[in-house]
């Protein structure tokens, strides 16, 4: 699956340059929690896992009722593949 992907930036300036660490913290949490109120799990190009399921990583209260964890495939040798469900 081939996916785009929007590289744009936040450019962002202050007049208080001893609150520099405090600020990238506010802004870097407020993205979070927008990411997390949206259900969209924020994954990190340093970050590879492979996950049972792949239950999305984001806080449970942000999670939906009616979520359903994806099944997780894995391609075997000689084309099998082999499925995995945690419903």
């Amino acid at each position: 699956m081939a996916r785009e992907v929007d590289a744009r930036g936040i450019n962002a300036y202050t007049d208080e340059p001893a609150r520099m660490a405090a600020i990238y913290a506010d802004i870097h949490q407020n993205i979070q929690d927008k990411f997390n109120e949206a259900g969209m799990e924020i994954c990190s190009p340093h970050f590879a896992a492979i996950r049972d399921a792949n239950h999305i990583a984001i806080p449970a209260d942000h999670v939906p009722d009616d979520y359903v964890s994806p099944a997780f495939e894995v391609q075997l040798k000689g084309g099998e593949t082999a499925r995995r469900s945690t419903s």
